[in-house]
């Protein structure tokens, strides 16, 4: 593994995020028990024009309203990326996804780093989980969030429903 940079996302990093939540997600999500198979999560518009416009507005976006965006590079290769929002009540860390062949190797731990540094230390964090990733809930449990209340349901497919969690890290 190359030496990783954690920057801010820039204009051109949006198809690599997309690709990068397609991977992720196709090896993440599926599940026997919620019958989500891998054709349910490659209906997805992962590659429409309409989802490339939406994530350009986001990444040129990136640091008003509060929302920030940081991706995890090795070389110039998008292998990791983090969103968070700083809402009024609570900062809501709302993705962090690592490719499948480099999870294990502390991005995560350093897209989490980056933008805890950045969160309103006064507000509690809350991120929201798949309740079947196992992994990103141990990720969670390291960081010293728990969980504390059941999350919304997420169509996957028509009919198709991903249950989630959310957890919580307390303010200092």
């Amino acid at each position: 593994m190359e030496k990783i940079e954690i920057l801010n996302a820039r204009p051109g990093d949006e198809s690599e995020i997309i690709l990068l939540l397609k991977e992720t997600w196709l090896k993440t999500y599926p599940n026997k028990k919620y019958n989500i198979t891998r054709e349910d999560i490659l209906k997805k518009d992962w590659e429409s024009k309409e989802r490339l416009r939406k994530w350009q507005k986001i990444i040129r976006e990136n640091g008003k309203n509060g929302t920030f965006n940081f991706v995890a590079k090795e070389e110039n290769k998008v292998v990791g990326f983090c969103q968070f929002v700083i809402e009024k009540e609570f900062n809501d860390l709302r993705i962090i996804y690592v490719l499948p062949e480099y999870q294990g190797k502390g991005i995560g731990k350093m897209l989490a780093s980056k933008a805890m540094n950045l969160l309103d230390q006064s507000k509690d964090t809350i991120v929201e989980v798949v309740e079947y990733n196992k992994n990103a809930i141990e990720f969670y449990k390291k960081l010293g969030f728990v969980k504390f209340e059941k999350g919304e349901d997420h169509e996957v497919s028509i009919g198709k429903m991903m249950p989630t969690i959310k957890m919580k890290l307390k303010n200092k």
